[in-house]
């Protein structure tokens, strides 16, 4: 879609592009950031673009440039589950939710969880990617007054 090639070169379209140049292709874009150090993917996320009006191109896209899952990618760069975290997840192995993340090693939940600065990230997405895997949510409590080993639980579910 052509709003997929204005975000790509991160331009409005009234800045003089014509939206059916020839010579720009998605490909050569969504790996290069623009001056304020945001991919194509985050400008999207900040204009609001849907699944279907570009995202998920820009998506497939990118996480192809970066070799990486492309629902880890929605994730990290903090797509919402009504924008197209859901679409993304659509028809997707439940082993999904039980990889983690290739660089640092946090499980969707929690990519989603620690997206932006401060308190944007998207509840809905932290909230639908837990209730969709309860397992990967556990429990660390200190033994040592310093901190220093953490032993890991499992949560119980309460039998009712």
């Amino acid at each position: 879609p052509t709003i997929v090639k204005f975000i790509v070169l991160n331009v409005k379209p009234s800045d003089h592009v014509h939206p059916e140049s020839p010579h720009i292709e998605l490909l050569n874009f969504v790996s290069i950031k623009d001056s304020l150090g945001r991919y194509p993917i985050d400008v999207a996320v900040e204009l609001g673009v849907e699944w279907d009006e570009g995202l998920h191109e820009i998506v497939e896209e990118f996480a192809s440039a970066q070799g990486t899952n492309p629902i880890h990618l929605c994730a990290k760069h903090g797509v919402t589950w009504e924008g197209g975290m859901k679409n993304a997840l659509e028809g997707k192995d439940i082993r999904i939710f039980h990889e983690r993340e290739k660089i640092s090693g946090l499980y969707l939940f929690m990519l989603a969880a620690a997206t932006g600065t401060g308190m944007e990230y998207d509840l809905g997405s932290v909230f639908q990617l837990i209730k969709k895997c309860p397992d990967t949510v556990q429990v660390y409590k200190n033994d040592c007054a310093d901190g220093t080993r953490l032993k890991k639980e499992k949560r119980r579910r309460s039998r009712r």
